[in-house]
């Protein structure tokens, strides 16, 4: 965990290690673990013989990177702000990689209430304009203008049916409305704008399999 999730807590978690990964000095407890870096934590649960656990760090960004692609995007509150981070970092041709080891335990929707709801089906679908408009160059918003249009069609009926269509819909409408005050990205990267179509397309037909062998 972070600096900020352990001060959070009301008190250390009964019958666990606690591991800090932080920049700062401050005193701690005796029995918690302090590292400094993300070499030194992983030194560290490499040599772990018990199950490791993340909490409050499902993301960890180096500062030097941020400061060159930007930190999260306060027009993209609550959805998707994590999804245009990640697209950005692509963009300046950093590679995401993930723990598929790893088991996460998420509390779905806790913020806004309920898996479907106005707010969520609303503010989704508007950070999904800002988020196309935003990372996407003209051209590569134009090649995948039929398969977002089908993508988008199809949330629609879904929500329709679902009772919310009229919330998406008006996403959709603010979206383009405020479209304008979203800053989009500019950069003459085309070998990085073509790798991430081809990772783009890769994992569209992946999904596609894995839901068709979910509902079989």
């Amino acid at each position: 965990m972070g600096m900020n999730t352990l001060e959070s807590l009301p008190k250390l978690l009964p019958k666990r290690i606690h591991i800090v990964l932080t920049r700062q000095n401050k005193k701690l407890d005796p029995s918690i673990i302090v590292v400094h870096s993300i070499d030194e934590l992983l030194d560290y649960v490499e040599k772990c013989k018990t199950e490791v656990m993340v909490i409050g760090g499902a993301s960890i960004y180096q500062n030097d990177i941020l400061t060159q692609i930007g930190l999260l995007d306060e027009n993209f509150f609550c959805y998707l702000e994590d999804i245009d981070l990640s697209y950005r970092a692509r963009i300046y041709g950093y590679k995401i990689k993930t723990c598929k080891a790893s088991r996460c335990y998420h509390v779905g929707s806790a913020t806004s209430g309920s898996r479907y709801n106005d707010f969520k089906v609303s503010i989704s679908s508007r950070n999904n304009i800002y988020l196309i408009y935003k990372n996407m160059p003209i051209l590569q918003i134009i090649i995948n203008f039929i398969p977002l249009l089908i993508g988008t069609t199809i949330k629609l009926l879904f929500f329709i049916k679902e009772g919310f269509g009229k919330a998406y819909v008006r996403g959709i409408v603010e979206g383009f409305k405020n479209i304008k005050k979203i800053d989009k990205i500019h950069i003459r990267r085309a070998f990085t704008y073509g790798k991430i179509e081809l990772y783009l397309i890769k994992n569209t037909f992946r999904y596609f399999i894995e839901f068709i062998k979910r509902h079989i």
